[in-house]
């Protein structure tokens, strides 16, 4: 049988040849492609930057305060081509977490060597765990039951002291549209007595669920009573049928976290639809839910960024 090399360190010759050898083997014996092979390709694959007329010259952004919240922002990525082009989107507009003044990319799998190729590949972050991302689906919001895979995600965080590096903990997902300079204006309208709470932003304070997965924000100490609790939440929260957004706000009650409803828009979400409607793109948001469509993500980053500072104030 054919040998498998680390895709981290092999050369793209070396890729190629191995793909080639090993799909005609597979094909001569009828089995499947396995998993490491999935890796392989898209190892393989010609990343590029789409065109915009997005530039540096024309990206309006909020100016930040002298003094304003730091933030720490990750995000889990699964190594599939849907979340990876998602992902080259906001990496090579330098947009979502990249903007933040640390980040984070989570997956169990090296992410930055799947995306060498990117322009700016190397300003990736990564950590690479050894957790399968597979989750199932059900109960009765009919969602992803992911509570498990992220408690996992963020004990992992909490061993390596990353949550009390910078003043605010973002977890944000990859088919979300992030700005974090809207962020930074949410935050500044607390006081610095505020932001040294426990307390987290409701995501979206006219649903049933207020926080919910899109964007996640923690203050510094809402996060040190998570990591000192995850385990006890974990015992004490029933977590098996619902999702990880519904399990931390239910944690976040029983430990008496304060939730709070942002004062100015944070979070635009829609559901049981692709891309959210391009309308909304000029409303000055500082994150919309979902996008599938790189093409469409792209395009609301050029409508949001266009936008300038008195619109995204605007009422």
């Amino acid at each position: 049988s054919a040998d498998f090399v680390d895709v981290r360190e092999a050369s793209s010759d070396a890729l190629f040849a191995l793909k080639a050898r090993v799909t005609t083997e597979l094909q001569l014996r009828g089995g499947p492609v396995p998993e490491r092979l999935r890796l392989e390709k898209l190892a393989a694959r010609t990343w590029g930057c789409p065109e915009t007329s997005l530039t540096p010259a024309t990206r309006t952004e909020m100016p930040r305060r002298a003094g304003s919240a730091t933030v720490f922002c990750w995000m889990l990525v699964t190594p599939v081509a849907q979340e990876l082009d998602l992902l080259r989107v906001h990496l090579c507009l330098n947009a979502s977490l990249f903007r933040c003044d640390d980040h984070l990319l989570i997956s169990n799998t090296s992410i930055r060597s799947l995306m060498a190729g990117v322009p700016h590949g190397d300003r990736i972050k990564e950590l690479v765990v050894e957790q399968s991302l597979n989750t199932s689906y059900g109960g009765s919001w009919k969602t992803t039951l992911n509570t498990d895979l992220f408690v996992a995600v963020w004990k992992a965080i909490f061993a390596k002291g990353l949550h009390l590096q910078q003043d605010f903990t973002v977890k944000v997902d990859a088919d979300s549209l992030f700005a974090p300079d809207r962020l930074f204006y949410v935050l500044d309208a607390y006081s610095k007595e505020e932001q040294r709470t426990a307390m987290y932003l409701n995501s979206c304070p006219w649903c049933l669920v207020r926080l919910i997965g899109p964007i996640e924000i923690f203050s510094r100490e809402a996060m040190k009573q998570y990591s000192g609790n995850m385990d006890r939440c974990h015992r004490e929260v029933p977590h098996h049928n619902i999702s990880e957004d519904v399990f931390l706000e239910n944690c976040g009650r029983l430990l008496r976290i304060r939730a709070v409803d942002p004062p100015r828009r944070l979070l635009r979400p829609d559901w049981k639809i692709q891309n959210i409607d391009h309308k909304f793109c000029s409303e000055g948001w500082a994150a919309f839910h979902p996008y599938k469509s790189p093409a469409a993500l792209l395009r609301c980053y050029e409508t949001t960024y266009a936008l300038t500072e008195t619109q995204v104030k605007a009422p």
